[in-house]
């Protein structure tokens, strides 16, 4: 038997804000309950939710708030209550059955249900968001614009695993290609007023884990990353966003969004993306989607390149099932001012 952390929800963090943000401020044991449920730096924090926290880092010269939220692309915070915190839950919930519930009910816990199994596998789902890469693997060596998927042909497969990856692979015959990898990740920004307003030094942190590229002409110079409408379910991302993605007619632009340059990327080490605020706070108060994929004379080019038989190129990345999860980082100023439930 464990808890369900599927039911530690945005209703139950609502409910429970006031608890959570006195726990996680106290001068002494906030240090250990912190690190218990995997919180991130010391500055105070005045908004707690199942895949963000949200701290005041400072004030502007007229007295408005400076605000630094980091979200994940799962429910890392209900996960890790759920887990480190499983006796607490268990004795409240057999209060509750021996005594609370029947003599009285006014001070029941009430999330016995809690206490059920959780459905959820681990690969980075939560009810909102998710990350995961995207393969077509055509049947044997295909055109650029087949493997792109503008005229999809081939074998779709979604991936939800330790490790994030863009990817492509030329196949037997020079030009001809026998997959190709996208990754997407999403975060949830509903925590944050749209009226807000980011500021710099908003970004994007990933753990890359590996690199490679030995295509014989301009290859692969950088990962970037797009902001888009996600056109399907929002807690899963599948064969439409791959066409989605290949039919993308704004790559000129990715740079103002935010990508990597695969020189400067360091492997077994954090890298961070600084993120177009503009775009950024155009998601405040919704769920903001990320494309990512190889830029640059390769993904942005519906013609291709020359490129010589075996050769490929890819970076790879932790995801969420990792210890070391992709992390969108935003810094902004709210439109009121947030005062702290204790």
């Amino acid at each position: 038997m464990r808890v369900n952390y599927n039911k530690l929800d945005k209703a139950w963090f609502k409910k429970n804000q006031r608890l959570l943000l006195t726990l996680v401020n106290m001068p002494i044991l906030g240090k250990i309950f912190r690190k218990t449920i995997r919180i991130k730096g010391s500055d105070k924090i005045l908004i707690l939710e199942p895949s963000a926290h949200h701290e005041l880092v400072g004030y502007h010269d007229d007295g408005r708030q400076k605000m630094k939220s980091t979200h994940y692309t799962h429910w890392r915070y209900s996960k890790a209550i759920a887990k480190n915190y499983f006796l607490v839950f268990l004795f409240a919930h057999m209060l509750d059955e021996v005594l609370l519930d029947e003599y009285l009910p006014q001070y029941s816990f009430g999330h016995y249900d809690t206490l059920t199994v959780s459905s959820e596998t681990g690969h980075g789902f939560s009810n909102d968001t998710c990350d995961g890469y995207m393969q077509n693997n055509p049947s044997g060596d295909k055109s650029w614009g087949i493997t792109r998927g503008i005229n999809f042909d081939g074998l779709y497969s979604t991936f939800w695993t330790t490790e994030l990856q863009v990817y492509i692979k030329v196949g037997a015959i020079n030009n001809q290609y026998n997959y190709m990898q996208r990754a997407a990740m999403s975060f949830d920004l509903t925590g944050i007023d749209s009226s807000s307003t980011c500021e710099s030094g908003t970004k994007a942190r990933i753990y890359v884990t590996s690199k490679f590229d030995n295509m014989t002409t301009t290859g692969l110079s950088a990962t970037e990353w797009i902001p888009f409408d996600h056109p399907g379910d929002i807690d899963v991302f599948d064969y439409t966003d791959y066409v989605y993605g290949g039919d993308w007619n704004d790559y000129e632009n990715a740079y103002n969004y935010g990508a990597l340059s695969y020189s400067g990327i360091s492997t077994s080490a954090w890298n961070e993306m600084s993120l177009n605020s503009v775009y950024i706070e155009n998601s405040f108060g919704d769920i903001l989607c990320t494309f990512w994929q190889i830029y640059e004379d390769w993904d942005d080019d519906e013609g291709g390149l020359d490129a010589t038989q075996s050769n490929e190129c890819y970076i790879k990345w932790s995801s969420a099932d990792s210890s070391n999860e992709p992390e969108a980082v935003i810094y902004y100023t709210p439109s009121y001012k947030i005062v702290m439930m204790i």
